[in-house]
Order: structure tokens, then sequence, then C-alpha cells
């Protein structure tokens, strides 16, 4: 017998068995407890049959709905068991004081039938599930008759446990259209135990369309963090792990876009993905997707893969993946991905003080051998001995899918990471760890796509303002040697001129947030950003100056040679301008700009041609100096300023 069946039904039967034994012990009303001793026969019967249902291990079944019919039986033969136990002979004021009434027998009766409507429901169900028959949990159970959504979720949830595939693809299919409906039905779903059949049906499931319909299923219930807890604690990780190594491409695309919709919903659950191995599968994928494209990035691709493989010391630091007793959500073991791919050690890192794409760099991977790529467990072992390599096949198996699927896949993959990476700092030193600043850098350069080139763009803002915070993370992935670090800052300087303005903010404010790692001599930087100081989109111009700022203020070490230089390029009559804007988040950050460059190079005669001190001047009564920050630096730059000028003029004089 099934433990769990022998434990739901212990109780029911010790109370059934009781209250028959104080049937033959009562001393009045014995017609009426004869009664009762015919229904809980009828009941005994029925709940043994439930058992033998399940005896010598001949099937499991969805237990949820008996747990429930099992729990109101026990609390009906407890009022039953009472009632038959004041029917006993006692003395006259004990039976003064435990008057029984008629309508007494009436409710036990009552519950008791109810009880045998849902017991042979039940029995039926079960017995039509076990032999393979569909529509088992069909009708409405007695128990289900004030609240028939109840009944509704019970047979389909049972179908995504126990049906066919087909059986299963419908009843994944009801249960997200039942859990969009409203908040009431994701509840019942989640507490009558929907999100594991579900989840065994997204990894084991054996059509496309029925894990995608799991896959949806599970994205309508993850509404909020309780939600999201919840299907993490019933394992989901693991099972998302398995399918981004070795699952369809549409199922894929599909799961992660689950992640990225479970993320976007509660993002206190970054820390407990990244620490489930999410991040490596899915760089994995981008990096099919993006350096097969092209013939050159071939060799680039196989370096990214063996990093992907390899690990790096940074992701087993204590604040990496090494330590998950960190993360809230921690109920389910943390899943390390096997190494799919094999390869020789590449040296120095492909001499990454070269840019990427030199020549040099590529004639000289082009000689380097690599070791037979090992076997992966997710492919069959046939094709392993045939002499197909895993990576063979499995581009031979993405080589076949259509270009839709491809694009989904992409977007999907690049929103993950995106939602993985913001306001996350650990996440974003793992997503760097893998080398996916390459992948990003290739997609923002050729995709036409805005959905793809946003994602990516977005990404890359959130890595570099996670570098803003971390120096490690600044050193490690933004080192302007470094070829992956040199092709994203090309394309975030390329989308800033060319770009559409809604991608122009978070480039803006990625190359501000990476103003300290650019060295002085780094002079194509501050170009793009001063001109965009002129846009008539005022939202634009505020952003140039807020990451103008970044590279002017004196906590960066080069704020004297940046403030030259983007003196030079002809920021100041721009900055006049803006300063006059009513617009407090364009006026703020260049009256703070302009501060910062009259303290740094306030020696220029650009200044004074400017009348920079005058338009200070004119601020002081305004409202803008009520702002803390300003009214502690404009005095200073004003006083520069005028020290700069009046030692000029007497310069002049003399």
């Amino acid at each position: 017998m099934d433990s769990r069946v022998e434990e739901l039904v212990r109780e029911p039967i010790l109370l059934t068995e009781a209250v028959r034994k104080a049937i033959e012990e009562v001393d009045s009303h014995k017609q009426y407890c004869a009664e009762l001793d015919d229904k809980l026969e009828k009941l005994v019967n029925l709940i043994r049959t439930y058992v033998r249902l399940f005896s010598h291990g001949s099937g499991s079944l969805y237990d949820h709905p008996a747990r429930r019919i099992m729990l109101e039986l026990s609390k009906s033969l407890e009022k039953a068991l009472v009632l038959v136990k004041k029917c006993k002979r006692s003395s006259v004021l004990r039976r003064v004081m435990n008057m029984i009434s008629l309508s007494d027998f009436r409710k036990v009766n009552s519950a008791l039938e109810g009880a045998i409507g849902d017991v042979t429901w039940l029995l039926n169900a079960s017995a039509h599930r076990l032999n393979g028959k569909r529509g088992g949990m069909e009708g409405l159970p007695p128990i289900a008759s004030t609240d028939p959504m109840l009944a509704w979720v019970w047979c389909q949830v049972a179908l995504v446990h126990g049906g066919n595939p087909a059986e299963k693809e419908e009843g994944a299919s009801y249960l997200a259209s039942l859990a969009s409906d409203n908040d009431r039905n994701r509840k019942i779903i989640t507490e009558e135990g929907g999100v594991p059949p579900l989840l065994r049906l997204l990894k084991e499931g054996t059509s496309v369309s029925g894990r995608i319909a799991a896959a949806n299923a599970i994205g309508v219930l993850a509404v909020d963090t309780q939600r999201v807890q919840h299907i993490y604690d019933c394992g989901a990780c693991p099972v998302f792990v398995h399918i981004l190594q070795d699952g369809p491409m549409k199922v894929q695309a599909k799961i992660a876009w689950l992640i990225g919709k479970m993320l976007a919903r509660a993002p206190e659950a970054q820390d407990a993905f990244a620490t489930e191995s999410i991040i490596r599968p899915l760089v994995s994928l981008l990096v099919f997707e993006t350096m097969d494209s092209n013939p050159t990035h071939k060799t680039l691709r196989s370096i990214t893969m063996h990093n992907l493989s390899r690990g790096s010391p940074t992701s087993m630091s204590p604040s990496g993946e090494g330590k998950a007793g960190r993360t809230p959500m921690k109920s389910v073991r943390s899943v390390k991905l096997d190494d799919r791919w094999d390869a020789q050690s590449i040296n120095s890192e492909l001499n990454s003080d070269r840019p990427c794409g030199s020549p040099d760099v590529f004639a000289a991977t082009k000689e380097t051998k690599r070791l037979p790529i090992r076997h992966s467990r997710g492919f069959s072992d046939s094709y392993y001995f045939q002499g197909i390599s895993s990576r063979e096949l499995l581009r031979k198996e993405r080589d076949n899918e259509d270009p839709e699927t491809k694009h989904d896949l992409k977007v999907q993959v690049t929103f993950a990471l995106w939602k993985l990476a913001e306001n996350n700092v650990d996440s974003c030193r793992k997503i760097a760890d893998t080398k996916a600043l390459i992948c990003l850098a290739k997609l923002i350069e050729s995709e036409k796509d805005g959905d793809i080139v946003r994602n990516s763009v977005m990404t890359v803002m959130e890595i570099a303002a996670a570098a803003e915070r971390s120096v490690e993370l600044r050193r490690s992935a933004f080192k302007t040697t470094l070829p992956a670090a040199k092709a994203v800052v090309d394309q975030l300087l390329r989308m800033i001129e060319e770009g559409d303005w809604d991608l122009r903010l978070p480039c803006l404010r990625a190359v501000g947030c990476l103003s300290r790692t650019f060295p002085a001599r780094e002079t194509k930087v501050i170009g793009p950003l001063v001109h965009q100081l002129s846009h008539t989109e005022l939202g634009i111009a505020g952003e140039a100056a807020q990451a103008l700022q970044k590279f002017a203020q004196t906590d960066n070490f080069l704020h004297l040679e940046h403030s030259k230089a983007i003196v030079d390029a002809g920021a100041l009559p721009h900055l006049v301008r803006l300063v006059s804007s009513e617009d407090k988040d364009v006026q703020m950050p260049a009256l703070m700009l302009l501060c910062y460059l009259s303290m740094n190079a306030g020696n220029n005669e650009v200044f004074r041609e400017t009348a920079t001190l005058k338009v200070l001047k004119g601020l002081l009564r305004t409202s803008v100096c009520q702002i803390q920050a300003v009214n502690e630096i404009l005095p200073a730059a004003m006083q520069h300023l005028e020290l700069y000028q009046s030692a000029r003029h007497s310069f002049r004089k003399y």
C-alpha cells in the first residue's frame, strides 16, 4: 500500500470503528443510532475499497482531494462519536444536562451522507485514473458544492498529474486560463498542489506543446513574491537548469521568459536564482546564438565556452555561488552544471591587451589545439559512439529551428539576464565572469530587433551600475585593455550617437557609471557625451550632464584631466543654456557639472566668454540653491572663477 494512502485513511478508519463500538453500548435512541451504523458500515467499506486500489504498488494518485475529503470526514466522525456517547446509560442529572434532539441526528446523518458522496466520488476518480480512463474527476463532490472552482482545479491538476500527454497539455492550458481570471483561482491552484505536477510536466513532458503549456501556467501563477517563493520551494530551479542545458529550443525560450517574469515580479529571488546556476546556461545559449552566426567569432566563442565550462575564481568567492545560505530561498540544493566542453587553457585570455577583432589575436588562436569534446549527459550515447560530438549534435538541432524561435530565444534570454542583473552586484559579477559582455556587445551591434537590443543595453547598464559600486567588478570586467570591455564601450558610444532616444538614456547612464575606468588619454568617450548636451530632448541632455558629472566630480581620480577635456569639447555653452531650464531633472545635473568644471578648469578663457560667473550669480536667489548639494558647491565654484578671472585681469593690466 502507498504509505501516503495509509496515512490518509488511518484516522477515519479508527474513528469509524470507535463510533460503531460506541453504538453497541447505547441505551437510548437505538433506532437513530442503528441508522448511523448502517451509514458507517457503508463508509468504512468505501474507504477500504479505496485503500485496495493502491495496494501492491498498483499506482499513485494526486492526493490533495483525498486529503481534503478525509479531513472533513474525520470532523464528521468526531461529531458522530460525541453524539453517540451521549446515548449511553448515565445518571438522571447527566441526561438532563445532555439533552439530545432529533435535529442533532439529522445534522450528523447529513454530514455522513455527504462524506459517503465524497468518498464515492474519490473512489470513482481513482478507479478511472488508475485504469487510464479520461474524465475520472468529472462531476461535483458534495464537499465542493459551495465552491465549484475547487472541483475544477482538482480535475485539471489530476489530468496534469496522471493523464496521457494530450490530457496533460489540456489540463495545463486550463489551469493557466483559470489562474489568469483572478487571484483567488491562483491561490486555490497553489494550495491544492498544482505547481509540482506542472514542474514535472515541464521537465519530463514528451511533447513540446505540453511543456510550453506547463510553463505558461507557472508563469501566470508567479504574480508576487509569495507565489514565486512557493514555486521555488517546489524545486523549480533544478528543472529550469535541466531544460536550459538539454531541452528543445522552444522550451528553453519559454523557460527564459519564465525566469525573467518571476524575477520581475519578485526581485528578492535574484540571489536564489543566481545561486542555483541559472546564469551559466543562459549565457551559453546566448553564445551559441551570437557567436555561431559569424565565422570570425568561432574562436572567440570557443574561448567563451571554455570560460563557461571551467568557471572562474570569482564565482567561488564568499559572495558567489558557494554560499547558498545567504539567499532567502534556500530549500532547494544548488545544482552545478556539468562541463559540456573541455578545451585547453587559452594563453593569458587571448592577449587581452589587444582590441577585440585584432587579426593577430585571431591568427594566434587558429593555431591553438583543443582537446576532444567530452560527452554530455544530455545526449544519446548512440550519437556519441557513432563519432558525433555533443556540440555537433546540439548545433545540428539548433540549425534546424525556425528563425522565429531563434529570435524569441534571444529576446527571452537577454530579458532574463537583465532581470537577474537588475540592482544586484553579485549577479552582475557572475554574469561578467561568464564573459557574457562580448555576446551582449555583438547583439547590440548586429541585431535589428528593438527588444533584443533594448534588453542587451539594459543588461550592460545594470552591470556597469554594479561596477560603479564594486571595485573588484570594475577591475575584472571593464579594464580598458580587455576586448570585451572595448567592444561594449564602442557599442554604447555608437548607440549614444545613432540609437533611438529611449536607448540613449541607458547608454549614457552606463558610460557615466564607467567613468572611473577610462584613462586620461581616452578622449573618444567625452566627445559623444558633450554632443548630447545639445540634444533637443531635454531628458537626454540631462542624462548626458549626469554622466559627465561623474567624470568631473572630485572622487574621480582623473577629474582634473576629464574636466579639461569636457571644457575643450565645447560643453560650457550648452551647460549655460541648460542651467536656465525649468526642468529640475535637467537643471540640477547641468548646474552641478558646471560647478565642478569651474573648480577643476576655471582658468580656461571659455568661462569668461560664456559669462559663466554671471550665470552662477544669477542662480543664488533661486530655489535651486535650497538643495544642499548645490548650496555646498555653488559658492566654491564662484570663488574659483572670481579668483581666476581677477588674476587674469591683474596680469593683463600689469
